[in-house]
């Protein structure tokens, strides 16, 4: 298909292709749910060394399962080859943002930001999704590293949690502005988007593999 189509013109869905309300917020409250899981993760893993790898590995495997077999094939059925070059972008950009945060004074606070930016649009994304399942059910399990990060790279406790709290108002900011987007995005562009938040996803599982403690 060409990338420049708009493809607000093709026939409407069926109910059973078309992702209700109800499904998007219960998305949402799982997008918040997962951001809980690493500050308890970070207390289990006090008790049991293995409980953080072995919950980091789930969450790996299920972004790349899904990242790879169905968003990007689904994305790239509505947005065309373009596609491609915005998984690539998605994938470049939190390696800038990561060698930024690395060369310049308050490092964590230029990697936090980095991570409210992303969470911004990945939960943008989803709200727009037309079948948001396989994103939403990814973005979910890319948090649990994120949680777990963020919670880790605060000075304590209660500057953690801070930060948790402001990751869960971001994502809501981003879910509930995201319904506005399909004004200004045809489906073209919106299966970009969705390309551009892979191309993120992949760097998730690029990063692991290289034991990265930074925030991804």
């Amino acid at each position: 298909m060409r990338a420049g189509r708009d493809y607000r013109t093709t026939p409407p869905r069926s109910s059973s292709g078309q992702a209700t309300v109800e499904m998007k917020l219960e998305l949402l409250a799982l997008l918040v749910a997962t951001l809980l899981v690493g500050p308890a993760v970070t207390q289990l893993a006090r008790r049991y060394t293995r409980a953080e790898a072995l919950i980091n590995l789930t969450a790996l495997i299920l972004i790349g399962t899904l990242t790879l077999l169905f968003i990007v094939p689904e994305a790239y059925v509505h947005g065309g080859w373009l596609t491609l070059v915005f998984v690539f972008a998605g994938f470049l950009l939190p390696l800038i943002l990561h060698r930024i945060g690395r060369m310049n004074f308050g490092a964590d606070s230029v990697l936090v930001a980095g991570v409210l930016i992303h969470v911004l649009i990945e939960s943008a994304a989803v709200a727009i999704a037309p079948d948001p399942e396989h994103l939403g059910i990814a973005v979910a399990a890319h948090r649990v590293p994120v949680g777990l990060a963020v919670f880790m790279l605060a000075p304590n406790s209660r500057g953690g949690w801070a930060i948790i709290l402001l990751l869960a108002a971001v994502t809501c900011i981003g879910f509930f502005g995201g319904q506005w987007m399909p004004h200004w995005l045809n489906h073209t562009q919106e299966a970009w988007l969705e390309g551009f938040v892979a191309g993120s996803l992949f760097h998730i599982i690029h990063g692991h593999s290289k034991r990265d403690n930074h925030v991804h």
